[in-house]
């Protein structure tokens, strides 16, 4: 595995999420707007005879991302396949689907031949005819059920749609690294290296650029956690690019506290809750590791206890369908821990439940489309904590607020209204 942001990130640009991935978190949105209940199962379609071959290297990967973007999205939708029989069966056997739409009608298919029906199948299309009369005929699929899949009669009430945010315009992206990178120098921290209110000689890990085209490749996820969520976009990028551009890399034999190295503070906690081999990012620190059970950790720089606070009251809201956990089991620390650490999504999507739970716990509401600029500084000041250091930063996390609300996001969102295309001049 890479180090640091949760797994190497990738610094190919404007590198698309994950497989999948985005996929489902475009479904869950999509659902949620059609009014779809909560446990609707959505069928994620693979419409072409795939060989066995392509099962292992795309399938099932590209399922194992939807599993993830469906989780990161509230967990409120099941996920379905439809596809030949041997691929429903063996996505499904990798426990990927909860039931199986097979395209039997595609008897010419591989996947078809002299493979038997998937176990949990529940729709099975089988033949082709035609309803309705001269020009008002239509050829439909006649397809059989097996009683797995109950459907939908009924709907909830879909939600407003009313000032969301929306994807980022991408032929804006050389413009906008150029922006962040002229504010960020402005305030004192340049393309690469340490700020300047550092007090020592430091070493950061990613330059402001990188940072930026990372925000980029997942604006996807950013973009449906924040109309999912209906909160200001801007409010999640902040807080996960600032962090991820401070990744404090600095030698420890320079810091007179080694664990504000974070690289160091994560192998500490690897140490503490693991036996075995280490791997070499752990063992690169020799003997001078202290173990500790958590530190703020990933793209977000989260602590594992503050995850399982922030989730937990998620699920109360119920923004969020998965099992709560217990902040003061070492066992539940590291479980979040670790996908905190190496896998960006669930890293990322944690960021929004992290701004509710600090509204929660000061008082304030919970982050909206409507909040105001104060809030908005205060829940930046509230992710870093409560003290005077963070109430500074927070000052400099709002203009880079601003600088993406007011020059883009609120930009593409007025263009979208209007039905307008945004182009380069």
């Amino acid at each position: 595995m890479g180090r640091g942001c949760g797994g190497e990130a990738s610094n190919t640009r404007r590198r698309p999420t994950p497989p999948g991935t985005s996929d489902a978190v475009a479904a869950t949105e999509a659902a949620i707007g059609h009014g779809f209940k909560k446990g609707t199962r959505i069928y994620f379609a693979i419409d072409y005879d795939n060989t066995d071959e392509e099962i292992t290297s795309r399938l099932i990967p590209h399922f194992e991302g939807i599993k993830e973007g469906m989780a990161q999205a509230g967990g409120r939708y099941q996920v379905g396949i439809y596809a030949t029989r041997n691929a429903c069966s063996r996505v499904s056997d990798a426990g990927l689907a909860t039931a199986s739409f097979v395209s039997n009608l595609s008897a010419g298919y591989s996947g078809n031949l002299g493979f038997p029906m998937p176990s949990n199948w529940a729709i099975d299309q089988i033949k082709t005819i035609y309803v309705g009369t001269g020009a008002g005929q239509i050829e439909i699929d006649n397809n059989i059920a097996s009683g797995v899949e109950a459907g939908q009669n009924s709907f909830d009430t879909p939600p407003a749609k009313t000032d969301l945010d929306v994807p980022f315009s991408m032929v804006w992206a050389d413009q906008l690294v150029t922006d962040v990178q002229a504010y960020m120098k402005s305030i004192g921290i340049p393309e690469e290296g340490p700020p300047d209110s550092w007090p020592w000689p430091g070493k950061t890990k990613y330059s402001t650029s990188f940072c930026v085209e990372f925000m980029l490749n997942w604006d996807d996820l950013f973009t449906s956690l924040a109309r999912i969520l209906k909160m200001r976009k801007a409010l999640i990028q902040v807080s996960a690019i600032w962090e991820l551009r401070h990744h404090n890399i600095t030698s420890i034999g320079d810091l007179s506290v080694p664990k504000v190295n974070d690289n160091f503070s994560d192998a500490c906690v690897w140490e503490y809750h693991n036996d075995g081999e280490a791997p070499g990012w752990v063992t690169e620190f020799g003997n001078m590791i202290t173990p500790f059970n958590d530190c703020s950790t990933g793209v977000g720089q989260i602590f594992g206890t503050r995850a399982i606070k922030a989730r937990n009251h998620a699920i109360d809201l119920g923004l969020l369908d998965e099992a709560k956990r217990d902040a003061s089991k070492d066992s539940d620390i590291w479980a979040v821990w670790e996908k905190l650490h190496f896998n960006q999504s669930y890293n990322i999507s944690t960021v929004p439940f992290m701004h509710i739970l600090h509204a929660h716990e000061n008082g304030m509401s919970r982050p909206g489309l409507t909040a105001s600029e104060t809030d908005s500084e205060a829940l930046l000041k509230f992710y870093q904590g409560n003290t005077a250091e963070a109430a500074q930063q927070a000052k400099l996390r709002m203009g880079l607020y601003r600088l993406l609300e007011d020059k883009y996001n609120s930009v593409f969102r007025g263009a979208e209204a209007r039905g307008t295309n945004l182009r380069m001049r």
